[in-house]
């Protein structure tokens, strides 16, 4: 009997799909066939375990070393800073504290003695710093100011001219308190009663314009004008949605020097009068 050929070997689904073999048609069928799915890849395992991994890493990464935690009232400007190199956006200083008879907030006044800054000691000069509590009412229509006894003292060595200490502002940046000397141009960082230098303003060589723009400006009366007395200071208290302004107004007339403070609204309405505080010309006011 003739010997019947062969048949040829049944091709395998479970073959690996880049097997070639030399008859044709077995070739083109492995290439048309879907690709074995022991080998394809697993996303729904692959993915989630990616992502856990990466976000693993990225705490492990940026965790603040032990024996340092963050402070909880620092903005942070990147990835793995120091805690000294965090903004800190404490303010006021001091909590507010809830009291019958409102919100009571902690102040301070600095003042600019001009030419009576010079101490009787060689090359030293000063300034007052004055504090106090500020009271704004539950209804938010009446404020109270009450001051501490006395005032501290500011020294300095600094002067131009032989001028210095004429303090005209008073600041909390980064967690500290700030005044500026109007004649040396020194910022002083304001350390109990010590004045620490920190860093100098220039106003430059004098070719170079400064100038403000706005796009909107609206004019409001507050109380009947007094001739001699001009606002030298004011800061919004906080909490109140810039709608509460404590300003400083100075006196300088005919050898008379006063200072005095208010607070009104932002159209016009009084919650403290013109109130004197002493006569010593106060240039800066803060929330401390």
């Amino acid at each position: 009997m003739p010997i019947q050929p062969a048949e040829p070997p049944a091709w395998s689904e479970s073959m690996h799909p880049l097997r070639i073999s030399v008859g044709g048609l077995p070739v083109l069928a492995s290439m048309t066939k879907a690709a074995d799915p022991r080998f394809r890849p697993r996303w729904k395992v692959i993915l989630p375990s990616f992502v856990g991994a990466t976000v693993l890493w990225l705490l492990c990464a940026h965790r603040p070393p032990p024996g340092r935690p963050l402070a909880p009232s620092a903005h942070r400007w990147g990835p793995g800073l120091a805690p000294e190199d965090q903004y800190n956006d404490t303010y006021p200083l001091s909590a507010p504290q809830r009291t019958p008879g409102g919100t009571r907030y902690r102040i301070a006044v600095i003042a600019d003695l001009d030419t009576d800054s010079k101490a009787a000691e060689e090359n030293t000069w000063f300034s007052y710093l004055k504090k106090g509590y500020l009271t704004l009412s539950d209804s938010g229509d009446r404020v109270s100011v009450e001051w501490d006894p006395g005032h501290g003292v500011l020294e300095s060595h600094l002067a131009e001219k032989g001028r210095g200490m004429e303090l005209s502002d008073l600041a909390v940046f980064d967690g500290k308190l700030y005044s500026v000397d109007d004649r040396t141009g020194v910022v002083y960082r304001i350390e109990g009663t010590r004045a620490v230098p920190w860093v100098i303003l220039s106003d430059g060589d004098g070719t170079v314009s400064k100038a403000a723009d706005f796009g909107r400006v609206a004019a409001r009366h507050v109380g009947a004008p007094v001739p001699t007395h001009g606002f030298s200071a004011f800061k919004f208290v906080p909490d109140t949605d810039d709608q509460i302004i404590v300003a400083l107004k100075s006196e300088e007339d005919a050898g008379r020097v006063a200072t005095y403070i208010m607070a009104f609204t932002l159209d016009g309405r009084f919650l403290l009068p013109e109130t004197r505080i002493g006569s010593v010309k106060y240039e800066g006011i803060e929330f401390i």
